[in-house]
């Protein structure tokens, strides 16, 4: 089969314009990962049951506050372990519990850049509470032609073999009668 395919087959080579057709109409599959910016409640140490049930109330109220640096500084004052930061960051430099719960709030490409309205996680119970509020999402750039060009021939080289041997496969049944 192979010398017949070596010696039958035209195998074309993936043509410039194959590529640059490909990447127009795909360029998605390009782009970086998108940016995150990001708010974080979190509770930190032991919690005593009452301290627990007092962060879940405080947390539960945090989805209409717009202010979580305010209500950080509130919730301190009233003994309660409880910390407010702010990121800004791609999926994949962050830890799988973080990245788990932007992706349960943002799926992907749900999140346009016209949106204005912050999208807020439910409650996080686990070894710490959290909650996350999503400010905004900046899609990741398009990496240019030039760079992810070898990787396309590489994927657009498959289908040029499978066609040089669909037409071989053709022509050998043009010339030779086939009896079932």
């Amino acid at each position: 089969m192979k010398s017949y395919l070596a010696e039958h087959a035209d195998i074309q080579p993936v043509s410039n314009d194959m590529v640059k057709i490909y990447y127009q109409e795909n360029s998605q599959e390009f782009a970086e990962e998108p940016q995150y910016q990001f708010e974080v409640l979190t509770s930190y140490g032991e919690l005593t049951d009452d301290q627990r049930q007092k962060v879940l109330s405080a947390l539960a109220s945090a989805k209409t506050a717009n202010d979580w640096k305010a209500l950080e500084k509130k919730l301190i004052k009233n003994q309660l372990p409880i910390k407010h930061q702010t990121a800004k960051a791609r999926p994949g430099l962050l830890s799988d519990d973080i990245r788990a719960l932007l992706e349960k709030i943002v799926p992907e490409k749900a999140f346009k850049a016209t949106d204005s309205a912050p999208r807020i996680s439910d409650i996080d119970v686990k070894q710490t509470i959290r909650i996350i509020k999503v400010l905004e999402v900046t899609p990741g750039a398009i990496k240019p032609l030039a760079e992810v060009s070898a990787n396309i021939r590489k994927r657009l080289a498959p289908i040029m073999m499978k066609q040089a041997v669909a037409e071989a496969s053709q022509n050998a049944r043009k010339n030779v009668d086939i009896s079932y």
